[in-house]
């Protein structure tokens, strides 16, 4: 059972799993830590999204390959002169 990450499902995942409006908190079944927004619950045991990626429960994020921007790429102004005259490359 997965949880979205807003505020509503927090509170459907916490009255799941018996907690008084949000008293007590969510806790990590793998790490222990305090869980605001469970990225999957498994019967009663609510999983952080770091440690569900861990356990392969969830997918890690695709990212773009970054490759060399317009910005990072040095071009030579002929209109300056050379700081040390004889470095003609």
């Amino acid at each position: 059972m997965s949880c979205a990450l807003c505020c509503e499902s927090v509170k459907r995942c916490a009255v799941y799993l018996g907690l008084n409006d949000m008293t007590q908190k969510l806790h990590c079944a793998r790490c222990g830590r305090v869980t605001l927004h469970p990225a999957v619950v498994i019967g009663a045991q609510p999983f952080g999204r770091v440690c569900a990626r861990k356990a392969g429960l969830i997918q890690p994020k695709r990212r773009a390959a970054r490759l060399f921007d317009a910005a990072s790429r040095v071009q030579r102004d002929t209109s300056t002169l050379d700081l040390f005259g004889g470095a003609n490359a």
